[in-house]
Parts: structure tokens; sequence; C-alpha cells
């Protein structure tokens, strides 16, 4: 969760495959995640579930998903992505957000 001038981002992520060894690995694993019904399946799940939290203390409507099914590389791995957002509502702060938003949907306690 980041939070910069009332903005509220999250950035849930679902589904990871590791590095190719060769440029041609690396594009056909990248293209596997991307293509994988089971990793977007759960990758949507979890972008409901943010934007149900956040549309609790985020004003009406400003609640949207600008980033759907991106592939993130790291070094040693490929993740498929999203990005939630929203403006948060006058008179809220972080206890608030803490409140309505953790655990994650992907986080188990």
């Amino acid at each position: 969760m980041e939070g910069r001038k009332g903005l509220l981002r999250t950035r849930p992520i679902k589904g990871t495959m590791p590095r190719g060894k060769t440029v041609l690995e690396d594009e056909i694993l990248k293209s596997t995640l991307l293509n994988s019904e089971k990793d977007r399946a759960e990758l949507l799940m979890i972008v409901d579930l943010e934007r149900n939290d956040l549309g609790i203390i985020c004003e009406t409507d400003s609640v949207s998903v600008p980033e759907l099914f991106i592939i993130e590389t790291y070094e040693t791995v490929h993740h498929l992505v999203a990005t939630v957002e929203g403006q948060l509502k006058d008179g809220y702060d972080v206890i608030h957000v803490l409140e309505h938003t953790f655990p994650g949907g992907s986080i188990y306690c």
C-alpha cells in the first residue's frame, strides 16, 4: 500500500515465473505467465477484493484499476501484477487505511 497526497495505491501480485536462461526462454516464460488462466483468475479475485477495500475509505467513483495483467520482470522472477488506486476520503487517515486494507488479500496471518 502506498499513499501520497491522499492517493492510495496498491499493487497486488498473483503469479510468479522464474527467469529463463536465454532471451527466448525468458519470453516464453513471460507469455506462459501472462496467459495462465489460474494466475489471471487469482489476480482478478485479489483486484476485486482490493477495489472493495479501497471503496470503503476512498471517494465515491475514485477507485480505478489503471493497470491489469502487467508483467514485471526482476533479476530472478517475473510477476503478474495490477494497480488499484483511489482518492482517500476527507477525514480519513492512516489508521482508517490500516483498518480497512490489512492484512492484504494475499497475505496470510
